[in-house]
């Protein structure tokens, strides 16, 4: 009932779009346009890309890099999660693992080979793909901690507020720099009421300063496979009309 309603309201609530003019803007991403951000951003975590020097958080570890509003989790022992398992694909006991704590960067993801290549210790984040590769590290069920806002309060908080409702271009993400540009689509809300749904717009910036820049976190959490989030309210993104 729940996947329904929110099938109909981003079907229904963006009927008529129109384009949209250039600006920055307080953005809320609705939760599963969160979630696509998160797991396209989600390897500047793994063992194997600090390895690669694949990252743009080595050597940020136990430094503040998000608002403090922000918790991240990589949780392989979350009830009915979708990446749960005893154990790893090295054998090793799945753990729960904070990855951001309050803002802080607490560590990286690690598989054994990763964890011995880091001087680390294995985090229970081993992953095959299938039977014929060899284990690599990986996300087993990443979320973003809820927060104590509805959505409601979350598009009330300032006089204009861009809903982002879907995303596109996601494969293009640098999870090496940060960068994105991405095309988006939703709903413009003014004092918390729909002013007119708006497509073919672009918006453009660095994960790290869009995290920094988190204002409010919603109770709407949502797995969506092994990835989740609830909404997120970001104080100012450009939006390219």
């Amino acid at each position: 009932e729940e996947m329904a309603k929110d099938v109909v309201f981003k079907a229904t609530a963006q009927l008529g779009a129109v384009s949209y003019e250039t600006k920055v803007i307080p953005v809320v991403f609705f939760r599963d346009s969160a979630v696509s951000l998160l797991e396209a951003f989600s390897p500047m975590f793994l063992g194997d890309a600090l390895v690669k020097n694949k990252t743009l958080l080595k050597g940020k570890e136990g430094q503040a890099i998000a608002s403090p509003l922000l918790t991240v989790i990589d949780d392989g022992t979350l009830e009915r999660g979708v990446g749960s398992l005893e154990l790893d694909a090295e054998g090793v006991p799945s753990n729960r693992n904070i990855v951001i704590e309050k803002g802080i960067f607490k560590g990286f993801l690690h598989s054994v080979y990763t964890a011995v290549k880091c001087n680390a210790k294995p985090t229970g984040n081993s992953v095959r793909h299938g039977y014929k590769s060899l284990p690599t590290s990986g996300i087993r069920n990443l979320y973003i901690e809820r927060g104590n806002h509805t959505l409601e309060d979350l598009l009330r908080a300032y006089d204009e507020v861009f809903l982002i409702l879907d995303l596109m271009g996601l494969h293009t993400v640098d999870p090496i720099s940060g960068d994105f540009s991405l095309g988006a689509s939703g709903i413009i809300y003014k004092s918390g009421k729909k002013e007119k749904a708006v497509k073919g717009v672009v918006i453009g910036g660095n994960i790290l300063e869009l995290l920094k820049n988190l204002v409010g976190i919603g109770e709407d959490l949502r797995m969506y496979g092994h990835v989740g989030s609830p909404s997120l309210l970001v104080e100012a993104i450009t939006v390219g009309g």
